[in-house]
């Protein structure tokens, strides 16, 4: 009795993948079309390297973490400091720009609404 039941299973998992190997191959064929346009637009987004993603040295990431931490209640670094960072990581200004904003977003806003909710997202910005 219970080599019938493998059986029959076996049986009925083999017709399943019949049954959709046979509508694989339709739905190909329908729109194949389709797939080769979404496959080309996928090839030159990332021919062009826009949706790459790039993730920067674990030393800089580090440098940058240490200066938010110390600079927690202004996170907003002047130009002199951002050459520094520049220097210290080896990093582009845009780089360091950009991860200052996504840090701001990302760490810096969360953390600070939960100690105090009523605090403005973003405090006055220091002059350079």
């Amino acid at each position: 009795m219970f080599t019938f039941l493998i059986w029959a299973l076996q049986v009925h998992q083999e017709a399943i993948r019949v049954k959709f190997d046979a509508l694989k191959k339709l739905l190909v064929e329908k729109y194949a079309n389709h797939l080769k346009t979404i496959a080309q637009a996928q090839d030159t987004t990332y021919a062009s390297g826009s949706k790459k993603k790039h993730s920067l040295p674990r030393h800089a990431v580090e440098v940058l973490r240490d200066w938010l931490r110390e600079n927690f209640e202004s996170p907003y670094p002047t130009e002199a400091v951002k050459k520094e960072l520049v220097s210290k990581t080896g990093l582009t200004l845009t780089q360091v720009n950009n991860w200052m904003i996504n840090a701001r977003v990302r760490m810096w806003k969360p953390v600070k609404h939960m100690l105090d909710p009523k605090v403005p997202d973003k405090p006055p910005q220091p002059v350079s």
